[in-house]
């Protein structure tokens, strides 16, 4: 049996030595496997075990072959492919905690002072919609509102930089409608 198995390691290594250069683009597939793992996996705990269990193939195959003539190919593979796919998991990890804000939680009636990033216009609706960059007023975190303005408070001024000072009534970003429909609170 092990004669065997010796085998399928000799025909890993024989093919990896000949692919040379075309074992580049496997890279990029590694990493995103790790990307695909983040998704596919349930919650923190999964990513941490995946992410473990990549660097865990790649330390396992430093331990096994560290100076075996007859390996270099398959170690440097499985080396380079457990790195990758654990990169991939910590990186579209990191995108996410830093491109994800978490919305405000209830309905606030206060008032909102705030640069305009956006303007809008509606007039099929009468209105301008202004898109403010301002702080929470609980916690104090930078977030981003979008507020209505009809049509007849409309000011020329209110264009991108402006300052604005208002009163207003912040919602909530509505939930998806049905399962897999556009998510509101995670844009």
């Amino acid at each position: 049996m092990r004669g065997h198995l010796s085998s399928m390691g000799d025909a890993a290594e024989a093919f990896l030595a000949r692919a040379a250069f075309d074992r580049g683009p496997w890279l990029a597939v590694a990493f995103a496997v790790g990307i695909a793992a983040w998704f596919a996996l349930p919650g923190p705990l999964a990513w941490v075990i995946a992410g473990a269990a990549a660097l865990m193939l790649a330390l396992g195959a430093a331990a096994l072959w560290p100076a075996d003539e007859r390996r270099v190919h398959v170690r440097l593979a499985c080396v380079t492919v457990g790195v990758l796919v654990a990169c991939g998991i910590a990186t579209i990890w990191t995108r996410s905690a830093m491109a994800g804000a978490e919305p405000i939680g209830r309905p606030l009636a206060t008032a909102v002072e705030g640069r305009v990033l956006e303007r809008i216009e509606q007039p099929a609706d009468a209105r301008v919609r202004l898109v403010l960059a301002t702080r929470d007023p609980q916690t104090g975190r930078a977030i981003k509102v979008r507020v209505n303005l009809p049509m007849e408070r409309d000011r020329p001024g209110l264009g991108e930089g402006a300052l604005v000072r208002l009163k207003a009534r912040l919602m909530p970003p509505a939930p998806p409608m049905l399962p897999g429909g556009y998510d509101f609170a995670r844009e």
